[in-house]
């Protein structure tokens, strides 16, 4: 048994502990950063103090816009989506699968890539709230109080409440929708890659079929707000049970995903 959960460990940490996780990061954090400073511009001219709470406003600004939604997809396909083609390719499964199962070897592969590719996107947000934190709160007005809006009384807020308070709440929430976001899309990345043998696949056609899903959502299916892929991140549309249907729509998706994947490694597995 622990044999089997240092494999575990073994594989997860080197889905998170390559150059191409890393440089994901970084790049995440330069997307949101770049689009913060661009959002904080016109205050920034006037000079004066930011408002209480400012940071999380420009996070949870930046986390809804264009670009970083059409970068996710891309960037949580870099850690680890091809390992197993790389694998195969090379060779060494034939070390690997005498020392476990096929079944233990798929939900390793199906468990580095799906939370390699929700964490590159979630340490990106998060180093990036760190930043924001001390280089914006430094120039904010002093706390203050104000009235709880819909949101506030949405998670049982029925006193004024901290400006922190409210908004650190939603960031938690995008940041755990951005997380299981990363994993589907990792995981279509992975599945593509194994079913067709190819690496190309892996990083762009989780791209392609996001944008397919915007355009039919937007020109042809406009009623069907659940093809929308930016909605699922942003909550926006009219979800049954709020944002728990959100998390169960996620839930879903991902297991439809991990059993694509799981899948294509079986028959490829079958094959050795």
């Amino acid at each position: 048994m622990a044999d089997r959960k240092q494999a575990r460990h073994s594989e997860l940490r080197e889905a998170i502990n390559n150059t191409s996780f890393k440089v994901s990061v970084l790049v995440m954090v330069v997307l949101v950063l770049g689009a913060a400073v661009s959002f904080m511009l016109p205050a920034l001219r006037t000079g004066e103090l930011f408002q209480h709470g400012y940071r999380y406003t420009v996070l949870l600004e930046v986390l809804s816009g264009a670009v970083l939604l059409f970068a996710a997809p891309i960037l949580c396909t870099f850690p680890y989506t091809t390992a197993f083609l790389g694998e195969r390719e090379s060779g060494e499964i034939r070390f690997f699968l005498p020392r476990t199962t096929k079944w233990r070897y798929t939900l390793k592969k199906i468990q580095s890539v799906a939370v390699s590719g929700g964490l590159v996107l979630v340490l990106g947000i998060l180093v990036s709230l760190l930043i924001l934190f001390f280089a914006v709160g430094a120039r904010e007005m002093p706390k203050e109080v104000y009235e709880p809006t819909s949101y506030d009384v949405m998670y049982g807020y029925q006193e004024p409440v901290d400006v922190a308070i409210t908004s650190g709440v939603r960031i938690l929430t995008v940041t755990l929708r951005f997380f299981l976001f990363g994993a589907f899309w990792s995981l279509i990345g992975a599945f593509c890659a194994t079913a067709f043998r190819s690496r190309f696949l892996a990083y762009a056609a989780p791209f392609v079929f996001y944008y397919l899903l915007i355009i039919l959502s937007e020109r042809y299916l406009k009623d069907v707000f659940l093809l929308d892929p930016r909605k699922w991140v942003l909550g926006e549309g009219h979800w049954p049970g709020g944002d728990w249907g959100i998390l169960l729509f996620f839930a879903e998706i991902i297991v439809l995903a991990c059993m694509l994947f799981g899948f294509s490694i079986w028959r490829r597995l079958s094959d050795e």
